[in-house]
């Protein structure tokens, strides 16, 4: 365990410092392609995407948007944002509407990651960061201490399962502590094929190794193991 998790208050948690200290350091934690980060690579990179989300002035709770394919970079960027104490939704690039969904009520919300600001209403615009703005941040950022919540705030929520932005679940920071009997992988950890985010949490969780691939490239019992270790 790092010494950031065991310096948090008592009952008091972060999801993502979790899941990067129950992984073996000089285990694979994400491998996209040829690019691949250790646990212990993934923690640094995290705690730095967390400095450059308080550098652009997110604030603790606060709903943060990425859209597009979770490659690398934008996963760090998704558990930097937990790192935070902010909220991230993993929305696809399309911007069909969500009604209904609590970031609804963040319109026009504060931050996007996205590549680029075409298509974006003017009212959204301002709220986009680009990739390229974002690694700048990232050049200038300090690693960044993990807040301590409760085990019931929220952490991030799930992608939607529908064009419509229907079936995404929040997630509370308690859904990152294993329960009675079970245990995290000891041993030599062999990857697993993940197209979601909510595939990678799952991994993440156990002290796994995610080979993240394109939507559709995944078995059908993905979804269904998500269901299972997050309930």
């Amino acid at each position: 365990m790092t010494e950031e998790v065991k310096a948090m208050e008592p009952h008091r948690i972060n999801a993502a410092a979790l899941l990067l200290a129950r992984g073996l350091p000089g285990r694979t934690a994400l491998a996209h392609g040829t690019h691949t980060l250790s646990y212990a690579q993934l923690r640094l990179a995290v705690a730095q995407a967390a400095g450059a989300w308080l550098d652009c002035g997110v604030h603790r709770g606060e709903v943060v948007m990425l859209r597009g394919t979770h490659g690398i970079e934008r996963t760090v960027a998704f558990l930097g944002a937990i790192w935070a104490g902010a909220v991230p939704v993993p929305l696809a690039r399309t911007r069909t509407g969500t009604v209904g969904h609590a970031w609804d009520t963040q319109a026009p919300s504060r931050f996007i990651l996205d590549d680029s600001r075409a298509g974006y209403a003017n009212a959204w615009r301002d709220s986009v960061v680009t990739i390229a703005e974002w690694r700048w941040y990232l050049q200038d950022a300090e690693a960044a201490e993990p807040v301590a919540l409760r085990e019931t705030s929220p952490a991030c929520w799930t992608e939607p399962r529908t064009s419509a932005g229907g079936g995404a679940r929040l997630l509370p920071h308690g859904f990152a502590l294993l329960h009675a009997g079970e245990t995290a992988l000891d041993g030599p950890a062999r990857g697993t094929r993940v197209s979601t985010v909510s595939g990678v949490l799952r991994v993440l969780r156990r002290g796994g190794s995610c080979v993240l691939s394109p939507p559709g490239m995944v078995t059908r019992l993905e979804a269904p193991a998500v269901e299972l270790a997050f309930s």
